[in-house]
């Protein structure tokens, strides 16, 4: 869409040029504890309808589950933080995490929002192998938010000695290490793209087993 008709249509929303809003995208299953104010809707997605919402760049309080929160924009832009909510939503893991933000992963986010789901990513498809093992991706977590294999045990919560039998692994069957150079970045990325692939959030949970039910 040119961005004119994205500038009528953001006004005809009520949107002002100059201000900046997010996108918050959530499926319409999602639990809403406080519903933020703003124009919304249902929009068809390639998976699946997404109940969308515009709100304003600051002050909106997201209290839903699942919910994603797309990057600011100003209106002409907005497509591109829905793009940026559909990522974040896809990221969500309830109930630990329940609410997703885009700004969280930086510049990465926009890389995500319009790499095709189906590029080749050689070590995607190799962490595979380490999500094997049971204590896979908590380490490939650890090891991504940490300086050192001993910062990366303490956010573990395991013996350092252990954490570095686990880095040799994973330096191992991925072929670089995470501490070195590019590492990290690499096998960050690796890693959410192996979360967006493998995300289960828009698949409608089961019902609930009430009394009744089971009576």
């Amino acid at each position: 869409m040119p961005s004119a008709e994205r500038l009528a249509a953001g006004g005809s929303l009520g949107l002002l040029v100059g201000h900046r809003y997010r996108v918050l995208a959530a499926p319409l299953f999602a639990v809403w504890t406080q519903h933020p104010l703003g124009p919304e809707d249902v929009v068809p997605s390639v998976h699946g309808p997404i109940h969308v919402l515009v709100v304003p760049e600051h002050g909106a309080t997201v209290d839903a589950c699942p919910a994603g929160v797309g990057v600011a924009a100003e209106p002409e832009n907005l497509h591109h933080s829905y793009r940026t909510a559909l990522v974040a939503l896809r990221l969500c893991d309830p109930p630990h995490t329940p609410v997703v933000h885009a700004d969280d992963f930086g510049g990465l986010v926009a890389l995500l929002a319009d790499a095709p789901d189906d590029i080749q990513q050689p070590d995607v498809a190799t962490l595979d192998v380490i999500a094997c093992h049971p204590w896979g991706l908590v380490t490939v977590d650890a090891v991504i938010r940490s300086q050192s294999v001993r910062q990366a045990a303490r956010h573990a919560g395991v013996h350092h000695s252990t954490m570095q039998t686990r880095v040799d692994t994973i330096v191992q069957v991925m072929g670089f290490n995470p501490f070195d150079g590019f590492g990290k970045p690499r096998l960050g990325t690796a890693y959410l793209v192996w979360r967006i692939r493998h995300s289960r959030v828009l698949e409608m949970p089961a019902p609930a087993m009430s009394d009744s039910t089971l009576a």
